[in-house]
C-alpha cells in the first residue's frame, strides 16, 4: 500500500510536465535506457547490421528440441530457404516429416502472436523449406554433406524412427560407421507404421532416409532384437562400441471388457494401421460401420482411414471435446470428413453373435466430476445409461506402451542388463540417455512411453552427443547457433496466412495429402509475422500503444531500403500510470519494469541516474516501507 501511495503522489506531481520524445539513434545514447521507468527502451532494430542474438524466445522455449525458431523464421522472411533449413538441420534430421506431422507447441504454447490475431505457422515453414532444398537439391543447386566415416568404433542403433533416424544422422555426420536395425521390411517406424499416407506422404519418408543413407548408415531390415539378436550379440561378437534403442511403443493397450478376445473382428488400431500403411489391403477387415474407442491422434487417424475405405465412422471417448488429447486440427479435419463423434461415453461390453462376430458395442453415458492427477475433470459412469451402438468392426486406441520383452526376456533368452520401470514399460535412463548397462543408450517412446515425433528426434539429438562424448571422450561438436538475424522487413497487424487443403468432399476418395503447403508468396507473408520475441530491440510492432490504457504511448516505424526503421518512441509521462502493461506485453523484451517506477523521471537531465545511486535509492525505499509494514 505504501509503494501505491507513494507511486500516486510521484504521479500527481509530476502531471503536467511535457511529453519526453526520444529520437533514435543519437539522443539515445546521451541517455541511460536502463533507468526509464516503465519503459526501459533498451534497442531498436536499426541499429548495427545484425542486432538480433539475444534472449531465448518463447517459441524454442515449448519446443521439445529446441530448434532456433526465430532464426530459421528469419531467413524464411528475407528468401534465404536455404539457410533457414540449415538452421532447422542443427537439431532436426529429417525437417520435412516433422513438418507435417508436429503438433506445434512452438505455435500454440509459445507464440506471442495468438494474443493478437493467430499464432505463427512455424511448422508450416518447416514443411515448405524442406520441400523447397530436396528440391533445388535433385536439380543440382545446393550440395549436401557427403559420407565422411573416419572413426573406428561401430554404433548400432535399434528402430529407424524418428529417435533412430535423428540419431543416426549427427553420429554418420561426425565420422561413425553407423547401422540401424529395424525389425520392419521398412524404414521409419512409427511414421510409417501409423501416420497415414494423407498426412505423411511415403515418399517424404523415403527421401529424407536415403539422405541419412547417403551419408553412410546402413540399413538392416527384418532384424529384430531379443528374436534375432541380443544386446550382448552387438557389444560382443558383433563389435558395436555403443547401442541406441530407439524401439519405439507400438504394443497396444487393452480394452478389458467382456467379448474383446472373443470376437474376431475387434482389433488394436495400430495394427489396423500398420496394414492400410503397408498395403496389405487383403488383410483389412472389411467393416461398414467402424467404431474407435479413444481420444487421441490415433483415434482420429483410425476413423479417417476408416472413412476413407467406405465406412461409416464413429468415434467413443469418455471425456467431452476440450478434453480430447488428439490435437485440435486433426478433430476438426475428422468432423469436415462427416466422422461421428459420441463424447462422453465408455465401452463396457462388445456385443456378439453367433459365430463370434461383434455385432455392436455397448457403452454408457459418462458425466465429469473432480480433476484428476492429469488436470482433466474425472469421467464416472451414468447408472442406468446403457446404449448399443451397431458396428462389424471395433478398434481400440487408447494408448500404447514399448515392447520390453525384448529386453528383459523372450523365452529362453537371457536379460539385457537395463534397468526398466516395470509400472510403465519404459527403460530407465539418466538426464544424457544412458542407461544401467554401459555404452548403451535409449531414447523417444522407450523412454518416454507413447509421446510425440518431435520429442523422439529431440531425445535422439542429445543423445547423439553424449554417445560421441562417450566414444571419442571429446564435447559433441557445437551447434551452430544463428540467434543473429537479419533486420526486419517489415511489420503488420496480420491473420494467419489459410494453407490450401484438399476440400473434405474430396478427400475420402483417396489417401492424396490433404494439406498442399504454402506457396512462395504465402510463405514470405507468413514468415514476416514474427515479432522477433525476446530479441531486446524495438521493432516498431505498436503493441505497447495498443495496450497501453492510458493513450500514453505513441511509436513511429517504417520500412525504408527494406529495412524496419524506427524513427521515434514518445512516452506521454503526464498520462502514465506505471501499470506495466505495455513492459508485459511487449513481445520482444525491449520494455522493461525497472528498479522501481516511482523513481521515473521526465526530463533529460534527470533520466541520466547513477546505477549505484538507483540502486542505494532503492534500498532505502525498501527498507522504509518494510519499517511501515508495506511493500514498495
Amino acid at each position: 500500500m505504501f509503494g501505491v501511495l507513494k507511486g500516486l503522489k510521484l504521479t500527481l506531481k509530476h502531471a503536467l510536465r511535457p511529453t519526453f520524445t526520444v529520437k533514435y539513434p543519437n539522443e539515445k545514447i546521451e541517455i541511460a535506457p536502463r533507468y526509464r521507468g516503465a519503459l526501459e527502451l533498451i534497442d531498436v532494430v536499426n541499429e548495427g547490421p545484425d542486432p538480433i542474438d539475444r534472449l531465448k524466445p518463447p517459441c524454442t522455449g515449448k519446443c521439445p528440441a529446441n530448434l532456433d525458431i526465430r532464426a530459421y523464421l528469419a531467413k524464411a522472411a528475407q528468401g534465404d530457404y536455404i539457410g533457414s533449413y540449415n538452421v532447422i538441420k542443427e537439431r532436426c534430421a529429417i525437417p520435412g516429416i516433422v513438418g507435417r506431422v508436429c503438433f506445434h507447441p512452438c505455435e500454440d504454447e509459445g507464440c506471442r502472436r495468438r494474443q493478437e490475431d493467430a499464432p505463427l505457422a512455424i511448422n508450416a515453414v518447416k514443411r515448405f523449406v524442406a520441400d523447397h532444398e530436396f528440391e533445388a537439391f535433385k536439380a543440382g543447386q545446393v550440395d549436401r554433406p557427403k559420407a565422411n566415416i573416419h572413426r573406428e568404433k561401430k554404433i548400432a542403433i535399434i528402430g529407424s524412427g524418428p529417435a533412430g533416424l535423428n540419431c543416426a544422422y549427427y553420429l554418420a555426420k561426425w565420422g561413425y560407421p553407423v547401422t540401424i536395425f529395424e525389425r520392419e521390411a521398412v524404414p521409419g517406424g512409427m511414421l510409417k507404421l501409423g501416420i497415414p499416407d494423407y498426412r505423411l506422404p511415403p515418399e517424404v519418408i523415403d527421401r529424407e532416409v536415403k539422405e541419412i543413407e547417403d551419408l553412410g548408415v546402413k540399413m538392416e531390415y527384418g532384424k529384430e532384437l531379443g528374436k534375432d539378436f541380443l544386446i550382448d550379440d552387438l557389444t560382443g561378437d558383433m563389435g558395436y562400441s555403443a547401442v541406441f534403442l530407439a524401439i519405439g511403443a507400438f504394443i497396444p493397450q487393452r480394452l478389458d471388457i467382456p467379448n474383446e478376445d472373443g470376437c474376431g473382428n475387434v482389433m488394436a488400431g495400430e495394427d489396423y494401421l500398420r496394414l492400410v500403411n503397408l498395403d496389405l489391403m487383403d488383410e483389412v477387415p472389411k467393416a461398414k460401420n467402424v467404431v474407435v474407442v479413444g481420444g487421441g491422434n490415433t483415434a482420429m487417424d483410425c476413423v479417417r482411414v476408416a472413412k476413407r475405405l467406405g465406412a461409416e465412422a464413429t468415434i467413443i471417448y469418455r471425456r467431452s471435446r476440450n478434453e480430447m488429447p488428439a490435437a485440435m486440427m486433426e478433430i476438426v479435419a475428422a468432423e469436415e470428413e462427416g466422422i461421428k463423434f459420441e463424447y462422453l461415453s465408455a465401452p463396457t461390453q462388445v456385443v456378439c453373435q453367433t459365430g463370434k462376430v461383434a455385432t455392436g458395442l455397448q457403452c454408457v453415458r459418462m458425466e465429469l466430476g473432480e480433476p484428476d492427477s492429469s488436470g482433466r475433470r474425472r469421467p464416472s459412469p451414468v447408472e442406468g445409461s446403457e446404449f448399443v451402438i451397431e458396428t462389424d468392426l471395433v478398434l481400440s486406441a487408447i494408448s500404447r506402451k514399448p515392447d520390453i520383452e525384448c529386453l528383459v526376456s523372450r523365452g529362453h533368452l537371457p536379460s539385457s542388463g537395463v534397468d526398466i520401470h516395470e509400472s510403465w514399460c519404459t527403460v530407465l535412463v539418466d538426464k544424457k540417455f544412458a542407461t544401467s548397462r554401459e555404452g548403451v543408450f535409449a531414447g523417444g517412446d522407450l523412454v518416454n512411453g507413447a509421446a510425440t515425433v518431435v520429442e523422439a528426434y529431440a531425445d535422439a539429438r542429445a543423445a547423439a552427443d553424449t554417445m560421441h562424448e562417450y566414444l571419442s571422450g571429446e564435447k559433441a561438436p557445437p551447434i551452430t547457433e544463428r540467434t543473429t538475424i537479419p533486420h526486419k522487413a517489415g511489420y503488420t497487424y496480420s491473420s494467419r496466412e489459410h494453407m490450401e487443403e484438399m476440400p473434405p468432399e474430396s478427400r475420402l476418395t483417396n489417401f492424396d495429402e490433404v494439406e498442399k503447403g504454402y506457396t512462395p508468396e504465402e510463405l514470405l507473408r507468413e514468415a514476416n509475422r514474427c515479432l522477433y520475441c525476446e530479441s531486446e530491440a524495438c521493432i516498431g510492432c505498436g503493441i505497447c500503444v495498443k495496450i497501453c490504457p492510458d493513450l500514453a504511448l505513441s511509436v513511429n516505424a517504417s520500412d525504408i531500403d527494406g529495412k524496419r526503421v524506427v524513427s521515434k518512441y514518445d512516452w506521454y509521462a503526464n498520462r502514465c500510470a506505471f501499470c506495466g502493461l505495455c513492459a508485459e506485453y511487449c513481445p520482444t523484451g525491449t520494455l522493461r519494469h525497472t528498479t522501481e517506477f516511482e523513481l521515473t523521471t521526465y526530463i533529460n537531465e534527470e533520466l541520466v541516474w547513477d546505477k549505484e545511486k538507483m540502486l542505494r535509492h532503492h534500498d532505502d525505499n525498501m527498507s522504509e516501507a518494510k519499517n511501515k509494514g508495506g511493500a514498495a
